[in-house]
């Protein structure tokens, strides 16, 4: 269905369309009575409809009390002239699938970000008995303050007529053999199958055959994302295995068991960056150093000599070996050398200074410098 701008539908008009789907069309509205932009869902509802709409009127009623940063508000919902409509939360943004279209795939760590803080909104959602069962990457909307929620909680079994819910492309097996018995795990299952098309792409299973698509999913083999992507560490692929198991007893037991464990990847992630940084760092650092070094040979300046202490101005008078100089019988040679050398860049002398250069501290250096 396609309203005009400028239609007033409840107490909203319209504004302009921003996309639609199998379940509805979502339009950005002004709330007149709020003063407030929101989104205005327009579910694809027959007319005389009246049992879907009971049904849905449940559902969403439900989905109003989650209040969560990770999920999209509900703020009403009312039916005019056979149009049945949700007023949400609007989300200055896009969508993941929007994000994954431009992007390719999202690098790693964002996507780990992005399942984080789905699975924040998940766990808050089962804890009160509410599943997703349509959960896409359309319903995860990012919004340009870096904002990461998930919409839609509960319309897709109530809209629809059928015991197949949710997306082909993300749908748990459970769900694709039509099982009455669904719980949180499903929705784990279909955040699995999302975090592998974020990483890599593509959806775990791809067929243009709806009933092709779902036996896959009922007993295809398990993808890894790390096959098409390498870098993807294997603590994450494992995780992804997990979430994508045939039996739902093989996967996590809740979201929150998921987090723990994306947490401690992000964290070893996170880590491994940072050593690799130091690396590189120290490698720049050295690169530089040599840099330095062939510039000042390339210049005739000694790099060796700038790292000494400066020459005490009664030595630098003398010069070695002169026959006006009077050495003190009781010194050792090498202490003979430091004191009557006059400080230039000659191999003899320096020869002679490098015995006591142990004993001479250096003046202050650079960063690099150090390694020399």
């Amino acid at each position: 269905m396609n309203i005009e701008v400028g239609t007033q539908i409840g107490k909203c008009e319209i504004l302009e369309k921003l996309g639609g789907g199998s379940h509805g069309t979502v339009y950005k509205a002004k709330h007149l009575f709020l003063h407030k932009t929101v989104a205005l869902k327009i579910l694809n509802i027959p007319k005389e409809g009246g049992k879907i709409w009971e049904a849905v009127l449940a559902e969403v009623r439900l989905a109003a009390q989650l209040e969560h940063p990770n999920i999209v508000s509900i703020y009403d919902m009312g039916a005019e002239e056979d149009i049945y409509y949700i007023i949400m939360q609007f989300i200055d943004g896009i969508t993941l699938g929007d994000m994954i279209q431009k992007q390719g795939h999202l690098p790693i760590d964002i996507a780990l970000i992005m399942a984080q803080e789905v699975a924040k909104g998940l766990q808050i959602a089962h804890l009160k008995g509410i599943l997703h069962r349509n959960f896409k990457p359309s319903n995860v909307l990012i919004s340009t303050n870096q904002e990461i929620k998930v919409s839609d909680f509960g319309t897709a079994k109530a809209v629809e007529n059928s015991p197949i819910y949710g997306s082909p492309l993300y749908v748990s097996p459970e769900e694709a053999m039509g099982k009455p018995d669904i719980d949180c795990r499903a929705d784990l299952y279909a955040l699995g199958a999302v975090l592998y098309h974020a990483l890599t792409g593509q959806p775990p299973y791809r067929d243009q055959d709806i009933v092709a698509l779902l036996q896959q999913h009922i007993s295809g083999s398990i993808p890894s994302p790390k096959a098409l992507m390498p870098d993807i560490p294997d603590e994450l692929d494992q995780t992804i295995a997990r979430l994508l198991a045939k039996k739902p007893g093989d996967r996590f037991n809740s979201a929150l068991e998921l987090l723990e464990t994306l947490d401690v990847i992000k964290s070893d992630l996170t880590i491994r960056k940072r050593s690799k940084a130091n690396q590189l760092a120290k490698l720049g650092g050295i690169a530089s150093t040599n840099r330095r070094i062939r510039k000042d040979h390339t210049s005739g300046s000694d790099p060796f000599a700038r790292r000494l202490p400066p020459m005490p101005k009664e030595l630098s008078r003398r010069t070695l070996g002169s026959d006006e100089e009077k050495r003190d019988p009781n010194l050792e040679p090498a202490e003979i050398g430091l004191e009557t050398a006059s400080f230039h860049p000659d191999a003899s002398v320096r020869k002679m200074m490098l015995s006591k250069v142990t004993e001479i501290k250096p003046i202050a250096s650079s960063p690099g410098q150090s390694d020399l």
